[in-house]
């Protein structure tokens, strides 16, 4: 019986060892070269839906979208997209995108909405939009979420907004980047953004070694059960 003790300590210690240890994950716009349909920065992978990537340079800060369409360096209602893939499933704690103003701002025709989909193997599983207000408020339909005007979303500043705990406590696979047609308007004045960062919790899944020590001791305690009685003399 001592013997099965050990052996089962030492096969949750294995486990362990080998299941992964949670940790930081950020990326932003910079990371991102332009030119490029794909990229792969660390575990993460970003994909543009048609043409290269694009970066956009003002009000301090930098932004990722799509090159040429309607606005370069944002992603507007030509078809364009942004995807994310990540190598493990990621708790997202921090969302930032640009360039998202309010009605009548850079010669916007409506206030500015920007999806952002959390996707399966199958399409999209649901998703959350970032709608302006005002110049520096805005709401966020997502699970999760407190939204931050970092600047208004007014002529002469950039529309940048950070949206905290966008999915909650959900980890994430592959998200997606795309703007929102409102109403009639349409064009380059119709949700155009630009990614900026994101932030979280890398929470990776145990690796086929934990598995294998957790089998073995199923295995152990299984024969232990099985095993008949020595003959007695």
């Amino acid at each position: 019986m001592q013997r099965l003790a050990r052996f089962l300590v030492l096969g949750l210690v294995a486990a362990s060892c080998f299941a992964g240890t949670a940790r930081a994950l950020g990326v932003s716009a910079a990371d991102v070269p332009a030119g490029v349909t794909s990229a792969t920065i660390g575990d993460v992978l970003f994909e543009s839906s048609s043409r290269p990537f694009a970066h956009k340079s003002n009000h301090g800060f930098v932004g990722l979208g799509v090159k040429d369409g309607f606005v370069d360096g944002e992603i507007d209602g030509k078809g364009e997209a942004i995807t994310v893939t990540f190598a493990e499933p990621v708790v997202l704690s921090e969302i930032v995108l640009g360039y998202l103003f309010k009605k009548g701002n850079y010669g916007d025709k409506v206030n500015e909405v920007a999806r952002i989909e959390v996707l399966g193997a199958s399409g999209p599983l649901f998703s959350g939009e970032l709608s302006v207000v005002t110049g520096t408020t805005a709401t966020w339909s997502g699970s999760g979420g407190a939204v931050a005007n970092l600047s208004p979303a007014l002529d002469g500043s950039g529309g940048l907004w950070a949206v905290a705990d966008p999915f909650g406590n959900l980890a994430v696979e592959k998200i997606r980047f795309l703007p929102v047609a409102v109403g009639s308007a349409a064009g380059a004045k119709n949700s155009d953004f630009s990614f900026v960062s994101l932030t979280g919790t890398v929470v990776p899944e145990p690796g086929t070694a934990a598995l294998v020590a957790a089998g073995l001791v199923g295995l152990a305690c299984a024969g232990r059960r099985r095993a008949p009685d020595a003959p007695r003399g």
